[in-house]
């Protein structure tokens, strides 16, 4: 039979366990408001890089909605001085202090469901 833990054990594992709920909460709640940030894409941003994947200067394209899905996520939509309309995904990203990838964008609007 193992001995009972005394009273200072009993403190120190609460304690201990106390840190790790304090410093997962802090971290998740830190992130969570640095990708917010990144969630924050600029006109420029946006229209330059779905310029590129869709083959038009920037000054070619107009931003007609932009909506912020999530902490990652923004879905735009887009009109083309030829009257194309466009729908597209963009993912930003701390790390990348902005876009992450190409946006994902398909003809018509809308596309990609909020």
């Amino acid at each position: 039979m193992s001995p009972l833990p005394n009273k200072k054990e009993i403190e120190m594992k609460k304690m201990i366990a106390f840190t790790a709920i304090a410093a997962a909460s802090f971290i998740s709640t830190g992130c969570a408001s640095l990708n917010q940030m990144t969630n924050m894409l600029t006109d420029s941003d946006i229209v330059t890089a779905t310029g590129k994947v869709l083959g038009y200067a920037p000054q070619d394209l107009g931003i007609v909605s932009k909506t912020p899905v999530d902490s990652y996520n923004t879905h735009v939509e887009l009109l083309a001085k030829d009257g194309k309309e466009f729908s597209c995904n963009i993912i930003s990203s701390y790390a990348t202090h902005g876009i992450a990838e190409a946006p994902k964008c398909a003809t018509g609007s809308p596309i990609f469901p909020i």
